[in-house]
């Protein structure tokens, strides 16, 4: 019988756990994507680079 309130506990203490971190996820997940959508929609400083994630080499000093 103690075994049984135990597990049953743990399993509400998970299923608690697991119920925070998705919904805290999905929450910050929200925020990251609404953040993209403003910076597509209205950047702050426009890039010169086609693609700014290669570096740049300088071939001739």
């Amino acid at each position: 019988m103690r075994t049984l309130v135990i597990l049953a506990i743990a399993i509400v203490c998970f299923a608690g756990i697991t119920a925070v971190v998705l919904i805290a996820g999905g929450a910050y997940q929200k925020m990251l994507f609404d953040e993209y959508m403003d910076d597509i929609e209205k950047p702050s400083n426009p890039s010169l680079d086609t693609n700014p994630n290669l570096p740049k080499i300088d071939i001739l000093p």
